[in-house]
């Protein structure tokens, strides 16, 4: 089962619109269909996110938790990328930019946490081994690499024009003046890029997870799993 789509060509399509308006149309369609498939995904992986907690199958559920994460990351992303393709005034675009930095700046807050000890612990519960490891540190350090270098100007966006939190409005006007969609979208590739390289790891896990083997694995090593079927 394909989990979810992935983003492709968020600059190219921004500038597509712009030389071409008239395409518009095609792009709102196609996203329209697009979008349409990504939340049916959505409701099947919560849907079975619900069940293992129901269950009492927690590395399952820990799994499945980072899955739903990506995938509404993604729903988000993809309603700000057709905003911003869609847009027919600058001022339209410098509000998607910011809502976009917000966006892109949570999301590398919120992804190391998610693939912490909780989440490695889960591994080792299913029977991870090095290759998934290795491929878990490789999208960690590229993590850490996309905080290095965007962090504070994401921050500045987030907090002086998104959150408000700076109350100095002739220096909320110039940040909000200053964002530049075209290179928030292109910010956004090099957030993407490590997660993109992160989904088809997490959708084997996802699959591999849903084993008749491993659930049985957990059964066993798990009294509380006992336990929630048994009331059932």
């Amino acid at each position: 089962m394909r989990v979810w789509p992935l983003m492709k060509g968020l600059v190219r399509d921004f500038i597509w619109a712009l030389r071409w308006p008239w395409r518009r149309l095609h792009f709102w369609m196609v996203e329209s269909h697009r979008m349409r498939e990504l939340e049916r995904t959505i409701l099947v992986v919560k849907r079975t996110h619900d069940q293992y907690v129901k269950h009492g199958f927690t590395n399952h559920a820990t799994i499945h938790n980072v899955a739903l994460f990506l995938l509404l990351f993604e729903r988000d992303i993809a309603y700000l990328k057709r905003d911003a393709v869609l847009a027919l005034t600058n001022r339209r675009r410098q509000h998607i930019a910011r809502q976009l930095s917000v966006q892109l700046y949570e999301c590398s807050e919120d992804m190391p946490q998610l693939l912490g000890k909780e989440f490695r612990e889960s591994l080792v519960a299913l029977g991870a081994g090095d290759a998934e490891f290795k491929a878990l540190k490789k999208v960690t350090k590229k993590l850490s690499a996309f905080k290095r270098t965007h962090h504070e100007a994401l921050k500045e966006i987030r907090n002086v024009s998104g959150a408000h939190r700076d109350h100095r409005a002739a220096h909320q006007m110039r940040v909000i003046e200053d964002v530049d969609l075209v290179e928030v979208l292109r910010i956004s590739g090099d957030l993407y890029e490590p997660i993109r390289e992160f989904m088809p790891f997490l959708t084997a896990l996802v699959s591999a997870s849903g084993n008749m083997g491993v659930l049985v694995g957990e059964l066993v090593r798990n009294p509380a799993v006992s336990i929630a079927n048994g009331d059932e």
